[in-house]
C-alpha cells in the first residue's frame, strides 16, 4: 500500500526525480515504478512526523541536520535496488544539496 499523500506529477525543480514536503509526496511520473526514490521520499515524510513538523526549517537552517537527513533517505534508497549506487549518490549529495562536503566524505557516511 502507498503512503496516501503521494502524488505522481509532470515536473518539478530541474535536477529532482521526486519531492517532500511535509507530508506530501510528490514524484515525477517517470518514476512512478522507482520503489528507491518512493522509500527515499517517504523517509523525509517520516523525518518531518519525527520532528513535530520542524523537518522543514531543521532542514533549511542547519547543514548538519540537512546531510543526516539525506544520508538517512540515500541509504534507504540504495537498498531497493540491484546495484550499489551509493557512490553515485554521495555525489549528487556534494553537488546538489549546498553542502560543503566532498562525494568522498559523504561515501563514507552512506555505508
Amino acid at each position: 500500500m502507498r503512503y496516501p499523500l503521494t502524488f505522481y506529477v509532470d515536473s518539478l525543480p530541474p535536477d529532482v526525480g521526486g519531492c517532500a514536503n511535509g507530508p506530501v509526496i510528490r514524484i515525477l511520473e517517470k518514476y512512478k515504478d522507482d520503489e528507491g526514490i518512493y522509500q527515499h521520499e517517504l523517509v523525509h515524510v517520516k523525518q518531518w512526523f519525527m520532528t513535530f513538523g520542524l523537518h522543514s526549517l531543521l532542514y533549511m537552517w542547519l547543514d548538519w541536520y540537512k546531510l543526516g537527513s539525506e544520508i538517512e533517505a540515500y541509504r534507504e534508497q540504495a537498498k531497493h535496488y540491484p546495484d550499489d549506487r551509493r557512490k553515485k549518490f554521495a555525489g549528487y549529495i556534494a553537488k546538489y544539496y549546498g553542502l560543503s562536503v566532498t562525494a568522498a566524505q559523504v561515501e563514507q557516511q552512506l555505508y
